[in-house]
């Protein structure tokens, strides 16, 4: 132990002697602070643990995944320095899958829920993978079969009429679908025609024949659409990276369809489906044009919307169903290609992102994550690093907020939508259910189906129009697929204490560069002087080892407004090993992490916002890594419902030093 004499000049805080070190500030639980007598006793005891971990240090840290079968071990794995042992905190998402944990007697409250302390230098987590596929893990009820043929049959000549990616890439999903479905209820001759139409959507856009064609932006290393390069709010900030993983999944989805059954086409268009796969989730940090894992947030589980527009709340992540449904397409992209690596990195995209779904987005009787009033809502529609929003970008009628959650419906959903949240949250969707605009009405019944789905069914045969993500048939095929309902209270727990998705129990983007369409554009989007205000996230861990390298001790306050911590940090490097076990090869992987301050833009309305100070901001300014990156509006099923930010006045930049700090406030 040193002394070490400061002096304080209003905001300053300055050593009167030169120092050499760690300098580690933890503030005290919640109910360590007070006057009473229960507080000073609780003081005592958290001082105790912080103090006997004080000299070891976090300094960096790596991921490890290796696929075995049917489960991922998933390993944070810390660098550190000093003596002793590491003390960490683990979110509940963690807790829930994490193996033989030691465990300390310290909790703080954080907006993601209770953090646990953690003892050791290695944390391991099993997760289970899923097993369901192209089809629904149970056959069309018999009796439903025709209906659905007739569906098809109405369904296969839509039009298509949307230009932006993200529309046109649900279009052209609707489609594939719908070929899935004509296989499943035999219907061979009308899937083929299905997929002839898929592939020619397809190939414009990847020869660039499209009046909207992609392009490869070298500044942040990405494809974006020429509509939005000379308007950065056109296509919902395409080219200022905002929702990528949304727009680019439908693609990779659709791709994967059509492959499945024509392994030559997917091989001749091979590599403009694997460029889309390297913009959202390239795991290479070798790669020279696309930065890895551009939104996924290996520590907090679940992704980040984030692209250059910025906010004074930090990242945000709306829908939540289409994250799943990214992750889905590269599965099954992996699946088609019969690529065991592909596949399994969707896969752990996948089991990642619905266990976070689950915990911190829907908001089941038994949810401890969120007080009331805000547990009323029965759902989180738009996560931020430093609040939760029940609001969507388009509006806040119901059947927004909960269908963004929902869409779009593939065999995926049935482990993202559980029951027991569906019949939870009924009593506050089901009047938008009967009342809402159709397209909406879809998809609300089609959650009611895991309740009830005779009545579901019933009730959808009157609809007569449906999202242009969405069809008749995909409706009825999914309601017909939920028969007889399934069973809302199954037992999610793995022997080992982890716990497996429903469905599971149930039994139920790397490659080269080519030049054509993706060409090189003369300059980026964003002008030089909007790049220096600029943020985007290299970071795969920057929300998990921002938090460790703080001591893995944070800051539990409850606010009642809305506050954020901009920091600036050095640049850090974590490598990455992803492993199939089952072929007994790993490639190591190297990230670099930039951060740059964030200005504010506009958020949605806060009408039933839930604020503190979260686990990951709380530590920002400590680990020299902006956590509280930029975030950007994310996408609705409604186009042209959903406005872009619009003003850019920027916050104050602080600097931060290298040395773990943790920041109380």
């Amino acid at each position: 132990e040193y002394a070490v004499e400061v002096s304080v000049t209003q905001n300053t805080l300055s050593c009167v002697s030169p120092f050499t070190g760690y300098m580690r500030a933890a503030a005290l639980p919640s109910d360590a602070i007070g006057d009473t007598a229960a507080a000073a006793t609780a003081a005592t005891a958290a001082a105790a643990v912080l103090d006997a971990h004080a000299t070891r240090v976090a300094v960096g840290g790596d991921v490890n995944a290796v696929a075995n079968a049917n489960v991922a071990s998933l390993a944070f794995e810390f660098r550190t320095e000093g003596s002793g042992e590491l003390l960490t905190m683990a979110l509940p998402h963690h807790m829930e899958t994490i193996h033989k944990p030691q465990t300390a007697s310290l909790s703080y409250n954080t907006m993601k829920g209770d953090m646990t302390a953690i003892i050791g230098d290695t944390w391991e987590m099993r997760e289970p993978l899923t097993t369901i596929e192209w089809n629904a893990p149970r056959d069309v009820a018999p009796e439903k079969i025709e209906d659905i043929r007739d569906a098809v049959k109405m369904d296969m000549i839509k039009g298509l009429w949307a230009a932006d990616p993200y529309g046109s890439g649900k279009e052209i999903a609707s489609l594939a679908q719908l070929a899935l479905i004509a296989d499943h209820v035999n219907m061979p001759s009308h899937a083929e025609q299905i997929r002839a139409r898929v592939k020619g959507e397809l190939e414009k856009w990847f020869q660039g024949h499209n009046s909207n064609p992609l392009r490869f932006e070298p500044t942040y290393g990405g494809l974006v659409s020429t509509n939005s390069w000379s308007n950065k709010h056109a296509d919902f900030g395409n080219a200022w990276y905002n929702d990528h993983y949304f727009h680019y999944g439908y693609f990779i989805f659709s791709a994967a369809v059509v492959g499945r059954k024509d392994l030559a086409w997917l091989q001749k268009w091979k590599e403009p489906v694997l460029h889309l796969v390297r913009d959202i989730a390239n795991p290479s940090a070798t790669d020279s044009q696309y930065t890895q894992f551009r939104h996924k947030d290996w520590f907090c589980g679940h992704s980040w919307a984030s692209g250059l527009f910025q906010f004074f709340s930090g990242r945000n992540q709306e829908s939540t169903s289409e994250a799943v449904n990214a992750w889905y397409g590269i599965y099954l992209f992996g699946l088609a290609l019969q690529d065991d690596r592909m596949r399994d990195l969707g896969r752990v995209l996948l089991a990642t992102e619905i266990r976070s779904s689950w915990r911190y987005w829907q908001i089941d009787d038994a949810n401890d994550i969120y007080p009331s009033p805000f547990h009323e809502n029965k759902v989180a529609t738009i996560v931020w690093s430093t609040k939760a929003d029940r609001s969507t970008w388009f509006g806040s009628n119901v059947e927004y907020t909960f269908g963004i959650q929902m869409l779009p419906f593939t065999p995926m959903s049935e482990e993202l939508l559980r029951p027991v949240w569906i019949k939870d949250s009924m009593h506050v969707w089901w009047e938008a259910a009967q009342s809402a605009a159709e397209q909406w009405r879809a998809f609300l019944l089609m959650s009611y189906a895991l309740i009830e789905p005779e009545d579901a069914w019933n009730r959808v045969n009157v609809l007569k129009l449906y999202d242009n993500g969405n069809t008749r048939a995909n409706t009825l095929y999914w309601i017909a697929t939920r028969m007889p309902p399934l069973d809302s209270h199954v037992d999610e727990t793995m022997p080992d204490g982890g716990v497996t998705p429903a469905a599971v129990q149930q039994g139920s983007n790397t490659g080269t560069y080519t030049s054509s369409p993706f060409s090189s554009v003369p300059s980026p989007p964003p002008s030089a002087e909007e790049s220096k205000k600029s943020i985007f996230l290299y970071a795969l861990l920057a929300a998990g080892f921002g938090l460790c390298l703080a001591l893995g001790i944070i800051a539990a306050v409850r606010l009642g407004s809305k506050r954020t911590r901009s920091t600036k940090g050095k640049r850090r490097r974590h490598a990455v090993t992803f492993e199939d076990a089952s072929r007994h090869t790993s490639v190591e992987l190297t990230l670099d992490e930039n951060s740059r301050p964030d200005p504010p833009l506009d958020e949605p309305s806060t009408n039933g916002d839930f604020s503190r100070l979260s686990a990951v901001s709380a530590v920002s300014a400590a680990s020299g890594i902006t956590v509280s990156a930029p975030s950007s509006n994310n996408n609705s099923p409604q186009p042209s419902s959903k406005n872009s930010p619009n003003s850019e006045t920027p916050l104050n930049r602080v600097a931060v030093r290298s040395s773990p700090l943790v920041a109380s406030r």
